[in-house]
């Protein structure tokens, strides 16, 4: 998963809600929410959303340095709008999405630096052991989607295992420029990892009907 790491803690400077307020929104949970928001900004590769995204951001730090925690959070919930979320961000589409609570997030900013660096120094048990324990802090949210499609809705259509097999084919074969890059055994500069573990995932969970029908 490529890790968009920007720092609101930096960006902004938010003053604590008064004493005595109701604490329905703190500066953590207001930065671990505009982070991820901002995070699925970039995904869009919509500039437009993107600036959206940041001018939003400032409006939270203005209202939070009037301590209108109130307005902050509809601030909040109108850039998680923007970028697919439902109100509170907790599912899209109406299904649930990774959440990365402050907490969590601090834990994983430092097991990133500490994975950076067993990479750096090509050590695979040190690698391993720090990937188990990000898979601990993700807990029951490891796996989960960051982001929900909402798809297409067509007539279905009925498909022999056969023709399954050939339709495949098709895809992977459909664009030969694509097909020679996935092939070519190096990492594309503009391919995120999840586009070549798709293509692996894919390739396993068809291999069983093309060692039946289709060995050749």
């Amino acid at each position: 998963m490529t890790s968009i790491r920007i720092s609101l803690l930096a960006l902004l400077p938010l003053l604590p809600l008064a004493a005595g307020e109701p604490a329905k929104l703190t500066f953590d949970d207001a930065d671990a929410r505009l982070r991820r928001a901002y995070a699925l900004a970039r995904e869009t590769n919509d500039r437009g959303i993107m600036d959206r995204a940041l001018e939003l951001r400032d409006g939270v730090k203005r209202a939070l340095d009037r301590r209108d925690a109130a307005a902050a959070e509809l601030l909040i919930r109108e850039v998680e709008k923007l970028v697919g979320l439902d109100a509170g961000g907790k599912t899209m589409h109406g299904l649930p999405v990774a959440q990365l609570t402050p907490d969590r997030r601090k834990q994983l900013d430092t097991l990133t630096e500490r994975l950076a660096a067993a990479m750096v120094k090509e050590d695979d048990k040190a690698v391993a052991a720090v990937i188990g324990e990000m898979s601990k802090v993700y807990g029951d949210d490891a796996g989960l989607a960051d982001l929900r499609r909402a798809g297409d809705t067509d007539t279905p259509v009925a498909f022999k295992p056969g023709d399954v097999a050939d339709v495949f084919v098709k895809a992977i074969e459909a664009d030969q420029r694509a097909l020679k890059v996935l092939s070519a055994g190096v990492p594309a500069t503009e391919t995120m990892p999840r586009v070549y573990a798709s293509v692996v995932q894919g390739c396993l969970i068809i291999r069983p009907l093309f060692e039946r029908l289709k060995k050749e």
